[in-house]
């Protein structure tokens, strides 16, 4: 059984992580352009890459929801590694801003790791469906 088929029967589950996934997308715009403490940490380019990631997030979620499949799953593993380096270079950038101790770096990590694992669960799940339903590139080779 593939991870998250069982659930994926229930789109009430799915819409409910949708509105998730646009409401802290939303919060994460809204911090970004109106609370300058907050842009100095982190260069722009990465926030342009996590506002990219979200979006393809909330486009897998959508896909999950209303069973269409778009990209090849392969692109699809790339993207969940993307977002995987995103978080670790927003922590690198965090950290490296100051103002923190190792033991109060290392809590905020665990934290952080354990919600960015909450937010790869729908990627992870598309993934799978995707590749479930892909066509082989070469159909001539089995």
């Amino acid at each position: 059984m593939v991870f998250g088929i069982s659930i994926m029967k229930s789109n009430t589950f799915w819409y409910g992580f949708l509105l998730l996934l646009l409401t802290t997308t939303g919060y994460d715009i809204y911090t970004s352009s109106f609370n300058v403490s907050l842009q100095t940490t982190h260069p722009t380019w990465l926030s342009y890459l996590t506002l990219t990631l979200d979006t393809l997030t909330v486009g897998a979620c959508l896909g999950i929801i209303y069973k269409r499949y778009f990209l090849h799953h392969f692109i699809w593993l790339l993207i969940i590694f993307a977002q995987i380096t995103t978080v670790l270079l927003t922590l690198y950038y965090e950290f490296t801003a100051g103002g923190y101790t190792t033991s109060e770096m290392l809590m905020l990590s665990n934290i952080i790791f354990f919600v960015a694992l909450i937010f790869l669960y729908p990627l992870i799940t598309y993934y799978q469906v995707v590749k479930l339903h892909s066509k082989p590139c070469n159909p001539d080779l089995q």
